[in-house]
């Protein structure tokens, strides 16, 4: 199945793969979903959680 993956997205010599990137991207959404859902169940209201999450997307952007 990894192979049909590879094989549908084209390779580039230089740079990040795509499937590494999008494999990668994946991993930090799941983590930042397993946060926010730990931190719901602990009682932190919207407001916390919408401010965990741009301080998140603030470090992954820089």
């Amino acid at each position: 199945m990894w192979e049909m993956i590879t094989d549908m997205i084209p390779r580039r010599k230089s740079g990040m793969n795509t499937v590494t990137a999008m494999v990668l991207g994946a991993g930090i959404g799941i983590a930042a979903w397993e946060v926010m859902r730990r931190n719901n169940t602990a009682g932190n209201n919207t407001n916390e959680m919408a401010q965990m999450a741009d301080s998140m997307m603030d470090a992954i952007t820089d």
